[in-house]
């Protein structure tokens, strides 16, 4: 019996492991940075047909979804609740990798769109990208991609809201 009890609590505590922390019917999260105390905006100005610009703002944060990576484990995606359109890393780079929005037409599947979100400390998070292995970033409302990832501009706090 014991046995039992304790293959089943063990069960339980992997599928506790492997569920969405921030997912869920009607959940939404917003992104809160630490440095800046702003949150994570896209904007309505496109960079061109494919890319819209994300920022931040010292007012209410926009409703962003994340869903597991089927593809990657240990990686999630994060998409604009408004648009739909999912936030990734550019290989575009003027002082940091630009980041984007991806205005729907086909899937980004190689990593571009795959973020690790890594425990800090109490609510706060590093969201670093698989493909390019950079961190998200925020210094006066640009939002970029570095490496470094080693220190309260790639911090982020992730709350929940409802969607």
């Amino acid at each position: 019996m014991k046995e039992l009890l304790a293959v089943g609590l063990g069960l339980v505590l992997a599928s506790v492991a492997l569920a969405n922390p921030w997912g869920g019917p009607g959940v939404c999260v917003r992104f809160h940075n630490v440095w800046s105390d702003e949150q994570l905006t896209t904007s309505w100005k496109t960079h061109d047909r494919d890319r819209r610009h994300v920022s931040t703002s010292s007012g209410e944060g926009d409703n962003w979804v994340i869903t597991k990576d089927e593809r990657y484990p240990d990686h999630y995606k994060i998409k604009h609740k408004g648009n739909g359109e999912e936030l990734f890393e550019s290989v575009q780079n003027y002082k940091g990798n630009y980041i984007f929005t991806w205005i729907p037409k086909t899937l980004i599947n190689d990593g571009g769109a795959s973020w690790n979100i890594m425990w800090v400390h109490d609510n706060v998070h590093k969201l670093k990208n698989k493909k390019l292995g950079h961190c998200l970033w925020n210094v006066d409302g640009k939002i970029s991609a570095y490496p470094n990832c080693d220190n309260k501009q790639y911090e982020w706090k992730i709350f929940k809201v409802a969607c």
